[in-house]
């Protein structure tokens, strides 16, 4: 006897029984015929979780790139600013290390 991918099993059942071998051969095609009605739900399953999978590391790309974009943005400005007022961002560097030694 074949399953429905058409692999051979072997009988444990006492096939000189033919009530024996009617209920399991309808439960063998009851089987196969489950398992071939879920085949199409499950393979849609897949492709729909495929495809929210790629969304997802689309997005995160997209905002990944956005955020080392603004990275590179702030740490420009920040440049600029310190090259422009090298006192200034000394006297704020301590400041901002004096308020947060005062927390730990």
């Amino acid at each position: 006897m074949k399953d429905a991918f058409g692999n051979e099993f072997n009988e444990s059942a006492d096939t000189t029984n033919p009530r024996i071998r009617s209920a399991a051969t309808s439960a063998h095609l009851a089987i196969d015929s489950a398992a071939a009605r879920a085949r199409p739900v499950v393979d849609k399953a897949a492709a729909a979780a495929h495809d929210v999978t790629v969304k997802t590391t689309d997005w995160l790309d997209k905002k990944t790139e956005q955020a080392m974009t603004r990275e590179k943005k702030l740490v420009g400005k920040v440049t600029k600013y310190v090259d422009s007022n090298p006192l200034k961002a000394v006297g704020i560097a301590a400041l901002a290390g004096a308020v947060i030694a005062r927390f730990l």
